[in-house]
C-alpha cells in the first residue's frame, strides 16, 4: 500500500494524525523500511518528538533500522553520507534519545555475508532502559551505561569463550540476571557479588567450569538460584545467609561432597534440586525441618543411608521426592508404618497419600 505513495504524502499523513496515534503509525512505518521509500530519518525524529511508548515492536524495528544503516556499504567504508541532511551515523543516536524506552530487545544473527551481520550499537547511554535482552549476539558483551537496569537476559551468545563480564556488576538495581546457552567461563568476577538487589539468578547450559564461591552469601536478596548444566565443580557452599531463598536448583553439574546441613537453615526453601551430580553421604537431618515441597536428588550414586526420620511428618505434604539412582533407603513414618525402600517412598508420593491416611 505505502510503496505506491509518494514520501511527501506519507509525511503529511503523519503530521495530520492525532498525537496519540502517531507512535503506532510510526511503528507501522518502521516495519516498512525494507520495502518502501519511507524516509527513515523522518520516522526517527518523530518517534523521539512524540515520546513513543516503549514496546517490543518499536524496539525490534529500531534494531532492524540499525541493521539497515550498518549494512550500508558507505557506512562500512566509514563515509559520511547523509539522508535528508542527517549524517547516517548520527541516526544511531536514536537509541540514546528515546526517553520512554524501557525494554530493549536485540536479536542478532550471524549470516555468511559479514555485511549483513547485526552488530550491537557501539554506544548506549540510557536512564530509562530497565530491561535489556540480547539474543544471538556476537563478540564481547557490550559495556553500556544503563544505571537503572533491572533485568538482563543473555541468550545463545555466539562468540569465542570469554569470562563472565565484570561490568555486569555495575548495575546496582539489577534484580534478574538470566544467562542461557552462552559461551562464558568462570570464575565469577568479584564485582558480581555487589549485585545486592539481585533476586533471580538463572544460568543454564553455560560451561562456566568453576566452583560456587562462598561470596554468594553476599547476595542476600536472592529468592531463586538456578545454575543447571554449568559444569560447576567442588562442594556446595554455605547458602544459609540467603534467607529469602525459595528455589535452589544446581542440576547436572559436577558438584562433590556432602549436602550441607546449612541448607536446613533456609526456612523459606520450597524447591531443592541437586540431581545428576557426584554428591555423597547421607541426607542431613536438618532438611526435614524446612517446608520443602520438592526434593530432587536423583543420580547421585554415592548418596546413601536412610531418609532421615525428620521427613516422616512431611512426606505426605510434599509434591515430589526423587531419589532414583542413589543408595538412599526407607523411613519410618510418625504413624509407625515403615517405608523400607526407595520404591515405597516413590509410591507414597505418587499416590498422594497423607500422613494420617
Amino acid at each position: 500500500m505505502f510503496d505506491s505513495l509518494p514520501t511527501e504524502l506519507i509525511h503529511q499523513i503523519v503530521l495530520c494524525l492525532p498525537i496519540d496515534s502517531k507512535p503506532w503509525f510510526l511503528i507501522f512505518l518502521c516495519k516498512q523500511f525494507h520495502r518502501s521509500l519511507v524516509d527513515e530519518t523522518f520516522v526517527l525524529q518523530h518517534l523521539v518528538k512524540y515520546n513513543a511508548f516503549a514496546t517490543p515492536d518499536i524496539v525490534y524495528d529500531l534494531c532492524g533500522l540499525y541493521q539497515t544503516i550498518y549494512a550500508s556499504r558507505h557506512f562500512k567504508e566509514d563515509k559520511n553520507i547523509t539522508w535528508n541532511g542527517v549524517v547516517t551515523k548520527e541516526a544511531l543516536n536514536v537509541f540514546n534519545t528515546l526517553p520512554s524506552l524501557e525494554v530493549l530487545s536485540l536479536f542478532m544473527y550471524q549470516i555468511e555475508d559479514p555485511v549483513y551481520e547485526k552488530p550491537t550499537p557501539p554506544v548506549l547511554n540510557s536512564n530509562s532502559i530497565i530491561n535489556l535482552r540480547l539474543t544471538y549476539c556476537h563478540g564481547e558483551i557490550p559495556k553500556w551505561t544503563l544505571p537503572n537496569l533491572e533485568i538482563l537476559a543473555i541468550t545463545s551468545h555466539q562468540s569465542k569463550p570469554q569470562p563472565i563480564p565484570s561490568h555486569i556488576g555495575s548495575h546496582p538495581h539489577l534484580k534478574s540476571l538470566l544467562i542461557s546457552n552462552a559461551n562464558m567461563t568462570g570464575p565469577f568476577p568479584s564485582s558480581f557479588f555487589s549485585l545486592t538487589s539481585l533476586t533471580r539468578l538463572s544460568i543454564d547450559r553455560t560451561n562456566l567450569c568453576t566452583t560456587i564461591p562462598p561470596e554468594f552469601s553476599h547476595l542476600a536478596s536472592l529468592t531463586h538460584v538456578d545454575m543447571n548444566e554449568c559444569n560447576l565443580h567442588g562442594p556446595i557452599p554455605d547458602f544459609s545467609p540467603l534467607q529469602n531463598l525459595v528455589q535452589l536448583y544446581l542440576r547436572s553439574n559436577n558438584l562433590t561432597g556432602p549436602i550441607p546441613s546449612s541448607i536446613g537453615a533456609l526456612k523459606n526453601l520450597i524447591y531443592l534440586a541437586l540431581d545428576r551430580n557426584s554428591l555423597s553421604g547421607e541426607i542431613p537431618v536438618e532438611l526435614g525441618a524446612i517446608p520443602l515441597k520438592t526434593l530432587v536428588l536423583e543420580f547421585n550414586s554415592e548418596l546413601c543411608g536412610p531418609l532421615p526420620s525428620s521427613f516422616s511428618a512431611r512426606i505426605g505434604k510434599m509434591d515430589g521426592l526423587f531419589v532414583d539412582g542413589t543408595a538412599i533407603v526407607g523411613v519410618t513414618r510418625s504413624d509407625g508404618r515403615g517405608l523400607n525402600s526407595v520404591m515405597d517412598i516413590q509410591k507414597l508420593i505418587d499416590a498422594g497419600m497423607a500422613v494420617n491416611s
